[in-house]
């Protein structure tokens, strides 16, 4: 029974890592990681179906320009963020079947 307890809970783990907020997303030969420069973004994912800019506050009253980056990944929506030329944070949101 603990066995099955434990089972169930790494599944759940699992399945909540795959989606959200993640420092690193691996597709095809791509590899993208929280902190790698933004130009080669689009070379690796290739082009974005869409992407827009805002300001975003980094902390101690410092706003700075961002711009969001969603590429489709097969059944998922990958959306990235850039921030002063660095990926800043990378969201991945499965599309329902």
């Amino acid at each position: 029974m603990k066995r099955l307890g434990l089972l169930i809970i790494l599944m759940f783990s699992t399945w909540t890592y795959a989606e959200g907020q993640i420092k690193r997303l691996t597709y095809g030969n791509a590899v993208i990681r929280v902190g790698d420069q933004s130009h080669s973004l689009i070379s690796q994912l290739g082009k974005p179906i869409s992407s827009y800019s805002f300001t975003i506050n980094l902390g101690q009253n410092r706003p700075v320009q961002a711009t969001n980056y969603i590429f489709q990944l097969d059944d998922a929506l990958c959306t990235v963020t850039v921030v002063e030329n660095k990926v800043y944070r990378i969201e991945l949101n499965r599309q329902p079947d």
